[in-house]
């Protein structure tokens, strides 16, 4: 029972560092770019879209993960 807690714990902090890492990636890509419509950092040269696409990937990747591990969780409970 304690491996499932410990996921869904996992799950939620991958969220959430997910969500703050699109939030500073927006500030990156509202400051660091010359035209709105674009991607890539003037300052680092990085492509900050892909980046976000990634972390969106992430988010999901927690949220059907904790869908998951809380299914686990309750079923092994009914059937205890």
């Amino acid at each position: 029972m304690a491996k499932f807690v410990i996921g869904i714990i996992i799950c939620l902090a991958l969220i959430a560092l997910s969500v703050y890492a699109i939030a500073n990636n927006g500030v990156s890509l509202q400051y660091e770019v010359e035209n709105p419509g674009d991607c890539i950092s003037l300052s680092s040269g990085t492509d900050l879209c892909f980046t976000e696409n990634i972390l969106w990937g992430m988010v999901i990747l927690g949220i059907i993960g904790g869908c998951y591990f809380t299914y686990r969780l309750n079923f092994r409970k009914q059937s205890d």
